[in-house]
């Protein structure tokens, strides 16, 4: 597959509609449509313990039109750094106070 263009048809606080020309396998134009974030991907995912216990959410997606647990996570915004929007998140999406951070790498 050739990549020939990669155009935002739109864009909105979070998202950027993209159409991507491309020559398919039977050397065609083809347009894939698709969804990105307009942040550059940067998130984050928190796996929260509040004694034993792994604190999960649970939202309505419609997509699927259904239910889904995930943990808590969002987008990092501007000037936030990963611990400021941890607590952010965490503080949005489950109501707890985040109380420390433990980096593993």
């Amino acid at each position: 597959m050739k990549i020939k263009e990669k155009k935002i048809v739109s864009s909105s606080k979070y998202l950027n509609f993209v159409a991507t020309t491309f020559e398919n396998k039977n050397h065609n134009e083809d347009v894939w449509y698709s969804v990105e974030r307009n942040n550059n991907g940067k998130t984050v995912l928190i796996a929260a313990i509040v004694g034993n216990k792994l604190v999960v959410t649970k939202e309505f997606r419609v997509a699927i039109e259904d239910y889904e647990w995930a943990l808590p996570a969002g987008l990092i915004e501007e000037g936030d750094t990963i611990e400021e929007t941890a607590e952010r998140e965490l503080k949005e999406e489950t109501n707890l106070e985040l109380e420390s951070i433990v980096k593993k790498t």
